[in-house]
């Protein structure tokens, strides 16, 4: 047996004492122990397995209750690839499997991938194997300092470290390893410093596992400005600021050959946001061990690496190229063939394929004919599937538990107030257009604190209506779970549905004259939470308030559609005046992603107040999308609502519009109970298609439900980037409206 994996007999020992060693002493062991090279690793073997998955959203929200919409698929990769190294030979790999869609343009059918990213190089000697540190600096020079080394020297002066829980693990040969964890913390917030833990195996020094992740969000602008050809930076900045929020990086080694602690999993989920869009990130690696061999005892392997590449025109040293091609042979694996070619034939044959992945130069071998790719065996049957199916026995869920406690609350930065941060314009939302405040505008401050709490002011005055609006919020979050306090005065959509006081509804205020918003203002305090783990298909928001709640009125009919045609606003709700205190929360979630399947998608809201009048009210939806022939799909829609008490108008449900009814107004149908049914048919490719869609729904008193007469349109459109720009033209269907027809140009946050 040529290597024992310990988890294999991982198992918690009462009766073993660690041995007893200072937080100091474990840091310089495990210092020491990441500029060792393992000189006795001599080669190794490895299956690996691969998914990278990507998703795109819009960014929303209602206040106090988290973001609105669902993310869509973009694009999705899986692969499972042999690769080897050895100290003289240097890196091979053979491409098993290797697939992937991006649904959203259109490429719903998986197809082969016979590129370099299935190659994932584990580790070499010199490669750091605090994942991704080593490849995060090879990939983009310049940034050397993109996170900061908890075990770098001088790292004391930036970060604070205790000792956590320990750990025995007992192996197949009675022989006890004892792992102890570092608890890593920042002395101030800064997105180059990490929080989380390394657990490091007492006697070594070395790494066996690690959670972490930045201690605030990061700035993405340095990592995109790479990409960007530099006439086109200044225009891509504009979309910006760029940040992401890193929910998690975990690392869990395995000890292979009875010496070597080898990487065997490897998860990253991270998202990152853009004025109004959002994208998330996932990365999953699983590696398994088929041989690992040692240099023989009393010699070391010597690593051989490429002679240094050199510019000739300026004598400069070029840095090896990190990702692509730089050899295609003819050389391939024959299907069914499974004798011609072995692991050592592979590493030693200088005529296959040469790629380049992560800055690792690899002899590569293909089969011959690269559709086998995506219908190998080795992959699951569909690339939709849950991990479980492409990781087979490993429990990623599992592993994700066990790290847990390590991205916790309470692991948060030291306190140490930063400078404040200035947010305005189209950024965060500061400028916007309604026909209460005209055209409104604010600035925002912000200010990390540390301990996980940022600090922000708001403030924002409109031209039409001269209302000072203000907020001020102290937030606590670790990325997964928030918790809030504000003291505000706010303008409210009462709207159920869309964001009228968001930048697209501003933009066709101003431009069409056309405000689907009904307003009223408030002035109170509130506490608030969310809480929505990485990867998770639910999200849960919350929040408790007492507010004084007063009218608002429409104080303006500028727009270009006014000055045109004379168009006018409707009018505004003359808001139930009081006081009221109460709560509400959100309930939101998600299942499936095969755009040629069935997905499912929905909520469920709850609220209560009391004061000049008391009222509870609930409501859910639920939106069903089914893939049919070709391109085409079908999504029903179902929503209903009702209530007790004495509902004030502000809180009232209001039916028309296009998130609601096509072809009808908003508040074509008002009250205390609704329930609401929308069809839709599309084809095409999802950058633009075509839409056919009905609607109908009934909103009154509560005491009539079933007994009303509903309203009901039907029409067709275009949704562009799959449903996020909508272009609909709808006309009313029941017979004291029919030949009523409305144009809608709007943003989908359903």
């Amino acid at each position: 047996m040529l290597f024992v994996a310990a988890s294999i007999a991982l198992q918690l020992s009462s009766a073993a004492t660690p041995p007893p060693t200072g937080v100091g002493a474990l840091v310089a062991r495990a210092r020491a122990a990441r500029l060792q090279q393992d000189s006795l690793l001599a080669s190794y073997q490895v299956v690996v397995r691969q998914r990278l998955s990507s998703s795109i959203g819009l960014v929303g929200g209602v206040v106090g209750l988290g973001p609105v919409g669902i993310n869509r698929l973009a694009a999705r990769f899986e692969s499972v690839a042999r690769v080897g190294w050895h100290h003289r030979n240097g890196a091979w790999g053979e491409i098993l499997a290797a697939r992937g869609v991006a649904p959203i343009v259109g490429q719903v059918e998986a197809e082969p991938e016979a590129d370099d990213i299935p190659l994932v190089l584990p580790y070499f000697p010199g490669r750091d194997r605090l994942w991704p540190m080593s490849e995060m600096r090879e990939a983009l020079p310049g940034r050397d300092d993109w996170i900061a080394h908890p075990l770098s020297p001088g790292a004391d002066s930036l970060y604070v470290f205790t000792v956590g829980d320990s750990l025995i693990i007992t192996l197949p040969d009675n022989r006890a390893i004892t792992l102890r964890e570092i608890r890593v913390q920042p002395r101030r917030p800064a997105d180059r410093l990490i929080v989380g833990s390394l657990w490091i195996d007492a006697e070594s020094g070395s790494l066996v596992r690690a959670a972490y992740r930045p201690s605030i969000a990061m700035d993405l602008w340095p990592f995109f400005e790479r990409e960007v050809g530099r006439g086109d930076r200044d225009n891509v900045k504009k979309f910006g600021p760029f940040k992401g929020l890193v929910r998690e990086i975990v690392v869990d080694h395995g000890l292979y050959d009875g010496r070597f602690w080898l990487p065997r999993t490897r998860l990253a989920h991270a998202e990152g946001t853009a004025r109004v869009g959002r994208a998330t990130i996932t990365v999953e690696q699983t590696f398994k061990y088929e041989r690992v061999t040692s240099s023989p005892p009393g010699t070391i392997a010597q690593t051989f690496i490429d002679a240094p590449d050199v510019d000739p025109r300026t004598g400069r040293l070029r840095r090896p190229t990190w990702r692509g091609t730089q050899q295609r042979s003819r050389k391939c694996r024959e299907t069914g063939d499974s004798t011609s070619w072995s692991p050592d034939s592979i590493a030693n044959d200088p005529g296959l394929t040469i790629m380049s992945a992560e800055g690792v130069r690899f002899r590569v071998l293909l089969p011959c004919d690269t559709q086998t790719l995506a219908t190998s065996t080795l992959l699951p049957p569909s690339i939709y599937s849950s991990g479980e199916a492409l990781f087979t026995g490993t429990d990623l869920d599992a592993l994700r538990k066990d790290v847990a406690s390590s991205l916790a609350m309470s692991r948060q930065a030291r306190w140490s107030p930063q400078p404040p941060t200035i947010h305005w314009g189209v950024d965060r939302e500061m400028l916007r257009f309604n026909r209460v405040e005209g055209l409104s505008a604010g600035a925002m401050v912000e200010r990390e604190l540390g301990n996980g709490y940022t600090f922000s002011a708001m403030a924002r005055l409109g031209v039409a209506d001269w209302q000072p609006n203000a907020e001020l919020s102290l937030r606590r979050t670790n990325v997964s779970r928030q918790l809030q306090v504000t003291a505000y005065r706010r303008l409210v959509a009462s709207n159920d549905w869309g964001r009228p006081l968001g930048g697209g509804a501003s933009l066709v205020a101003a431009l069409f004259g056309r405000d689907d918003g009904f307003y009223y203002r408030t002035v109170g305090g509130e506490v608030g939470g969310s809480l929505g783990t990485a990867g998770s298909a639910v999200g849960l928001a919350w929040r408790l308030f007492g507010e004084q709640q007063s009218r608002a009125e429409v104080e303006t009919q500028h727009s270009l559609a006014h000055a045109v045609n004379g168009l006018r606003f409707r009018p505004n709700i003359v808001a139930t005046e009081g006081t009221y205190a109460g709560g509400a929360t959100t309930l939101r979630y998600g299942w499936g992603i095969d755009p040629r399947g069935t997905r499912l998608s929905g909520s469920t809201r709850l609220e209560a107040m009391t004061g000049e009048r008391a009222f509870g009210r609930g409501m859910t939806d639920m939106t069903i999308v089914r893939g049919l022939f070709g391109r085409a799909q079908a999504t029903i829609t179902g929503a209903a609502g009702t209530s007790v008490g004495d509902v004030s108008i502000q809180r009232l449900w209001y039916l028309g519009g296009p998130q609601t009814v096509h072809g009808h107004a908003p508040g074509a149908a008002t009250g205390n109970a609704f329930w609401l049914a929308r069809a839709e048919l599309t084809g095409g490719k999802p950058l633009i298609r075509p839409v056919l869609f009905g609607d109908v729904g009934w909103a009154g008193p509560r005491a009539s439900w079933g007994s009303g007469t509903p309203v009901s349109g039907a029409g067709v459109g275009l949704a562009v980037l799959d449903g996020a720009v909508r272009f609909d033209v709808g006309r009313a269907m029941e017979s004291a409206s029919r030949g009523r027809w409305r144009v809608d140009l709007y943003i989908e946050l359903r």
